[in-house]
């Protein structure tokens, strides 16, 4: 360990180096330690808080659709939506939800949503059921909340929808295959969820 002296008002000094070093390594890692902490907790806060007009979100919100009729489709890794109350509220036996929510319960995570030209919509995402019932990474809602029977059965997940003029519905994501057929990533599907020609994989 290397030690450097000298002297200064008559008094005598004497640095060690390999000290110095150690003890500033250690001053850093605690900041980064409490660093680490502080950011954890604002995502964790962050993702507790999300918020779409006066709507909470207990987790994170990834996809938010618009439908002709008014309807505001949202999906993400949120189990639950209330409403928005900022910090404090006064809760009494009586209270009740003032918006509407249909019993689309999705095991997963949506990705993607896009409404329906005909009524309801699509989603996409890591999803592996919708009330109870098996939906691999796509699947249709009907306009009344209820599952359709369209199942693609994606061996991945879905990132991307789009629904062309004619009803086709082209898909994008991290996948192999779409039912039984090879579909590398890309899939073209017919309104009734059977697989079309179209394999960009071959």
């Amino acid at each position: 360990m290397k030690k450097t002296t000298y002297s200064k008002s008559k008094k005598t000094v004497t640095m060690s180096f390999g000290k110095k070093i150690k003890e500033g390594k250690i001053a850093w890692n605690q900041f980064l330690k409490v660093l680490i902490v502080i950011m954890l907790f604002v995502v964790a806060n962050a993702k507790a808080q999300t918020q779409i007009n006066n709507y909470a979100f207990n987790n994170t919100v990834t996809a938010i659709a618009k439908a002709s009729d008014g309807s505001t489709y949202v999906g993400g890794a949120f189990t639950s939506v209330g409403e928005y109350c900022g910090t404090a509220v006064k809760l009494t036996s009586n209270t009740t939800s003032t918006f509407n929510i249909n019993d689309v319960k999705v095991l997963g995570t949506v990705n993607v949503i896009v409404p329906n030209p005909i009524g309801g919509w699509y989603i996409g995402g890591s999803f592996t059921s919708i009330n109870g019932v098996v939906r691999n990474g796509l699947a249709q809602i009907n306009a009344d909340g209820s599952l359709n029977s369209f199942n693609p059965n994606v061996n991945g997940q879905v990132l991307s929808i789009v629904i062309n003029s004619s009803g086709k519905i082209y898909i994008g994501g991290s996948f192999t295959n779409v039912g039984p057929e090879v579909r590398s990533n890309f899939a073209c599907l017919n309104s009734d969820g059977t697989i079309d020609a179209l394999n960009l994989t071959k």
